[in-house]
C-alpha cells in the first residue's frame, strides 16, 4: 500500500470511529439518567423501615460541608422510591392506620443535621449516622454517611480557600 492511500484510509477510519464514539455518547445521554451521581453532593440511603420497605435519598452539597451553618442544615430527602415500595406492607399499613394512601405515597421527610454532624461528615468520619423523624415523633429512618474521596478533596480545597 503506497502512502497516499494508507493515509487517505486512516483518515476515513478515524472518521468512522469518532463518529461511532459521537453516536455511542449521544446514546448514553438519552438513556435513563437515574444513575448518575451528582458530584456536588455526599448522599446516602435510606434504612430502617417500620411498618413497609421502602427507599428515600438524601443529599447533602459539598458546600454546606466546606462551611456547615452555625444552626445546622435543614433539607428533604427525596420522595419515596415507588419501585421500591413494599406494595403489600404498605396497603396493611394503609388499612390499619386510615391514612391518605396517595399522599404517603409521594412523601418524603424533613431533615435537620446539626453543625457537629456536618463537621463529622466533612472531617472524614465514616457511617455517621443521621436519624430521620416522623411528624408524630417516631423513628422514620436511618441514614448513614460516608463522604467520598472526591468529596473529601472538595472539602478539604474549600475549606484552605483553593
Amino acid at each position: 500500500m503506497n502512502r497516499r492511500n494508507f493515509l487517505k484510509n486512516t483518515t476515513v477510519a478515524g472518521a468512522a470511529l469518532a463518529l461511532s464514539n459521537k453516536s455511542l455518547a449521544l446514546e448514553a445521554a438519552k438513556a435513563d439518567d437515574t444513575c448518575l451521581v451528582r458530584m456536588d453532593q455526599v448522599t446516602a440511603e435510606a434504612t430502617y423501615f417500620a411498618r413497609y420497605e421502602h427507599f428515600h435519598i438524601l443529599a447533602i452539597p459539598v458546600s454546606v460541608l466546606i462551611a456547615p451553618p452555625e444552626n445546622g442544615y435543614t433539607t428533604r430527602t427525596s420522595v419515596l422510591d415507588q419501585a421500591s415500595l413494599d406494595e403489600k406492607a404498605f396497603n396493611e399499613f394503609i388499612k390499619e392506620t386510615g391514612l391518605d394512601g396517595a399522599s404517603l405515597r409521594v412523601h418524603s421527610h424533613a431533615v435537620i443535621f446539626t453543625k457537629d454532624e456536618l463537621e463529622r461528615i466533612a472531617s472524614g468520619e465514616k457511617e455517621v449516622k443521621i436519624t430521620v423523624m416522623t411528624p408524630k415523633g417516631n423513628i422514620a429512618h436511618y441514614f448513614y454517611f460516608t463522604a467520598s474521596r472526591s468529596a473529601q478533596v472538595k472539602i478539604q480545597r474549600g475549606r484552605a480557600g483553593k
